[in-house]
């Protein structure tokens, strides 16, 4: 979107959906620079299938922890006037120790 505005509708058009995350992001920079890595990250309901697909799409090597929550999925808004990112990141699932 090129300007967001607080008192208006904000159309905006997804250019990108990847899975991300701390070890998502190592693995897939380990990868890019010709190493091995495995990614292990929490997959709950459907967002977390579609984070295992995704990731098998893009050919990481993944370690998926089945969780009963939904997954956190998070949003970035590019302004394209000002340049700025805007992430919205809502709370995640609770984790338990076993």
């Amino acid at each position: 979107m090129s300007t967001t505005s607080p008192t208006s509708k904000n159309r905006a058009r997804v250019r990108s959906v990847a899975g991300r995350g701390g070890g998502i992001n190592v693995a897939r920079g380990v990868k890019r620079l010709g190493g091995r890595a495995s990614a292990v990250h929490t997959a709950g309901r459907r967002v977390g299938c579609r984070l295992n697909r995704l990731l098998d799409e893009a050919s990481i090597d993944h370690i998926a922890v089945d969780i009963e929550e939904e997954n956190r999925e998070a949003l970035v808004l590019f302004e394209t006037d000002s340049r700025r990112r805007h992430h919205i990141v809502p709370p995640g699932p609770r984790r338990r120790r076993a």
